[in-house]
């Protein structure tokens, strides 16, 4: 199995048809956290005291990057989206 983000769905659905590729699409969670330890940690917990559990989680940044763009898949996206 194969993960992908794309920035346009429309544009890799008609790629994956053309290739004769089945998929799946989700929607998932994009938060920008402070790049230090334990940031992660933090914004964990407070997804668990709602009872929101991450299935996945990717996350991209740079050293010395002062943000870390993550990535993550929950199980109640609505709920998630309004936590800081």
């Amino acid at each position: 199995m194969t993960h992908l983000i794309v920035d346009n769905a429309n544009e890799a659905k008609r790629a994956f048809a053309s290739a004769g590729l089945g998929y799946t699409e989700a929607d998932v969670l994009h938060v920008e956290l402070t790049n230090r330890p334990g940031t992660l940690a933090t914004f964990a917990g407070k997804l668990a005291a709602e009872n929101i559990n991450i299935t996945s989680g990717y996350a991209t940044g740079r050293t010395g990057s002062r943000k870390t763009s993550m990535v993550l898949a929950v199980s109640d996206l609505e709920k998630a989206a309004g936590i800081q």
